[in-house]
């Protein structure tokens, strides 16, 4: 079953969508961190010249490659449905250490910005030569223009797991990351979504990174429905999930709730399809006898704190 725009986003936000906007309409800017330390300057920008660092010439295209791709894809203009600048800051040092060779990528809620490091060159290439790194992080955008999920424990599993999954469809496999993740090793990737290393999530030890490593639950159940209902209707049953079904306090259990109820109301509730998501989510350890479950370790203070406006494309990397 092709599933139309008009099914998409239908019971919260739909109004705010502006779907005729093309990307092409749509700001792009690349901001650079200003010399000496000094404030971020736009290096280049829709209906500007294009700039002479390469690395924003790309970033730039790959921004505007997300933004057709959510448009034709989920009938989305930008992030939060109204058309915003898609914002790019490129060069962006590690939030943390400041080290101008940042292995990871940020969407910054609080300046509605995706953050791009550089990379080392030996576990990342310049991140902004990913366009499904933008998309993910993009996507991190969406969830929060959305519903607001909480950024720990198995809500902030969610929430990886979600920008994972939507994103994916950009470049057309299940891999995150494979274009900029250790370039000097072929058919690798940051995320697999076919894999899973956890045989049992209700084990799983907790700790800083685990919003990163326990998505691997939702997002390999994912997969498990686009490998019977299609990568396409499996991306679009998602998106349904999270703009008419999904809390901001939904755990795995309540994530199982709201995909099944998407189905239910796209597929019918005694479909091959509803019973394809309930069966996915079976062999992930998931069910109805899962209890509704807030995070599984409480965040810290400064975690909780750090959860409501940044969400990373790795766990964070001290050196």
């Amino acid at each position: 079953m092709e599933i139309g725009q008009a099914q998409l986003g239908t019971r919260r936000h739909a109004p705010a969508h502006d779907v005729s906007t093309t990307a092409r309409e749509i700001p792009v800017e690349v901001w650079v961190p200003g010399a000496d330390n000094g404030l971020d300057v736009v290096a280049q920008k829709s209906g500007g010249p294009a700039s002479a660092d390469r690395d924003v010439q790309v970033a730039f295209e790959n921004g505007r490659r997300v933004l057709e791709y959510v448009r034709t894809e989920y009938g989305r203009s930008s992030f939060d449905g109204k058309g915003s600048p898609l914002k790019l800051r490129v060069h962006a040092p590690d939030p943390m250490t400041n080290d101008p060779r940042s292995n990871n990528a940020f969407w910054f809620n609080d300046e509605q910005r995706i953050w791009l490091g550089d990379g080392d060159g030996e576990m990342f290439a310049p991140l902004g030569g990913g366009a499904d790194v933008i998309a993910h992080e993009f996507f991190h955008g969406v969830i929060d223009s959305e519903i607001r999920l909480a950024y720990s424990g198995q809500s902030g599993a969610l929430h990886e797991s979600f920008s994972d999954v939507l994103a994916s469809g950009i470049d057309g496999n299940w891999q995150i990351g494979e274009d900029v993740y250790t370039p000097g090793v072929a058919g690798d990737a940051l995320r697999d979504l076919s894999k899973l290393t956890w045989t049992d999530w209700r084990t799983f030890p907790g700790g800083e990174d685990e919003v990163h490593a326990m998505s691997e639950v939702p997002s390999h159940a994912a997969y498990l429905i686009g490998s019977k209902l299609g990568a396409k209707e499996l991306r679009h049953l998602w998106y349904v999930a999270l703009t008419d079904h999904l809390r901001s306090e939904s755990g795995f259990a309540g994530a199982r709730d709201a995909t099944i109820s998407a189905a239910r109301a796209i597929y019918g509730a005694r479909s091959t399809q509803t019973q394809a998501v309930m069966d996915a989510w079976a062999a992930v350890g998931i069910d109805a006898t899962t209890p509704t479950e807030r995070p599984l370790v409480p965040p810290t203070a400064a975690v909780a704190a750090a959860s409501t406006s940044v969400a990373a494309l790795v766990p964070p990397l001290v050196r």
